[in-house]
C-alpha cells in the first residue's frame, strides 16, 4: 500500500513539473506574468513533492537516478527562475522554466521511480558527489538560459549573469570530482586508468573553460557567446542521463 501511495506521488509530482514549467516557459515568453506565477509555482512544487517523496520512501536524500536527477536540477532551476522573475528579469526566467520543461520528457522514456541505492551510513563521500554534480548541471543550465536571453536581446546583466553561474557551476564540477576522487580511492585504492569517464569529465571542464576564456575577438560574436555559454550545460545534462539511462536505473 505504502509504494502505491509513493508511486502515485512520483507520478502526481513528475506531471505537476512537466505541466507548470511548460506553462511558466509560454507565460514569461509572452509576457504573461500571471500564468508564468502560477506554473512556475506549479513545477516547483512539483519538483519538490517529487524530491520528497524519494526522500520518504528510501529514506535518504534524492541524488541518482533519471527522476531523482531531473527533479533535482529542475528544483533548482525553478527557484532561479523564481528569483529571477521577482526581480524582474522575466526573460531569463522564461528560459529557465523552458529549459526545465525540456529535461521533464526524458522520463518519458525510463521509469517513474526512485534508484534502488542504499547508502553506508555516515558515509558522505558517494551522496556528495552526486549532489555537487547536480549543482552543477543546474547552474550551467542556468548559465545556458542567461546567455539564451541575452542572444535574445534581454538586458539587467543576463550575460554578465550567465558567466557568473557559468563559474559556479565549473566549481561546483571541480568540487564533485574532488570528493569523487576520494570516494574512488577508499573504493579502488590507488589503482587508475584512463576510462571513457575520465575522458568525459575532462572534455566538459574544457568545455566550461573555453566559455570562460572566450578570446576577446570571439566574444565580439553573439552566436558564438551563446553557443560556448550554452554548450556545457545541454552537454553535461545529456551524458548524464544518458548515462544513467543506459544503467538503467
Amino acid at each position: 500500500m505504502a509504494s502505491e501511495v509513493v508511486g502515485t506521488l512520483l507520478h502526481v509530482a513528475y506531471a505537476c513539473a512537466l505541466a507548470g514549467y511548460g506553462l511558466a516557459a509560454l507565460g514569461g515568453a509572452r509576457g504573461w506574468r500571471g500564468l508564468a506565477a502560477g506554473g512556475g509555482g506549479l513545477g516547483l512544487a512539483g519538483c519538490l513533492l517529487g524530491v520528497i517523496a524519494v526522500a520518504w520512501s528510501t529514506g535518504r536524500p534524492a541524488f541518482y537516478g533519471p527522476y531523482e536527477t531531473v527533479m533535482m536540477v529542475g528544483l533548482w532551476l525553478g527557484l532561479l527562475a523564481m528569483w529571477d522573475a521577482l526581480s524582474r528579469r522575466l526573460a531569463v526566467a522564461a528560459w529557465s522554466w523552458g529549459l526545465g520543461a525540456v529535461l521533464m520528457p526524458w522520463l518519458l522514456f525510463t521509469p517513474i521511480k526512485a534508484a534502488p541505492i542504499n547508502l553506508i551510513p555516515g558515509y558522505l563521500w558517494m551522496p556528495l558527489f552526486f549532489e555537487l554534480r547536480l549543482a552543477a548541471q543546474a547552474l550551467l543550465l542556468y548559465a545556458a538560459a542567461c546567455h539564451l536571453a541575452a542572444w535574445r536581446g534581454a538586458g539587467n546583466g543576463a550575460a554578465a549573469r550567465g558567466r557568473l553561474a557559468l563559474l559556479g557551476g565549473w566549481g561546483a564540477f571541480m568540487a564533485g570530482e574532488l570528493v569523487g576522487a576520494l570516494w574512488s580511492y577508499d573504493w579502488l585504492g590507488d589503482f587508475w586508468q584512463w576510462n571513457a569517464g575520465f575522458l568525459s569529465s575532462t572534455s566538459l571542464l574544457l568545455l566550461m573553460g573555453l566559455g570562460l576564456h572566450l578570446p576577446p575577438s570571439w566574444a565580439a560574436r553573439p552566436w558564438l557567446r551563446l553557443v560556448v555559454g550554452a554548450a556545457p550545460g545541454v552537454a553535461l545534462n545529456l551524458v548524464t542521463l544518458s548515462h544513467q539511462m543506459g544503467m538503467g536505473s
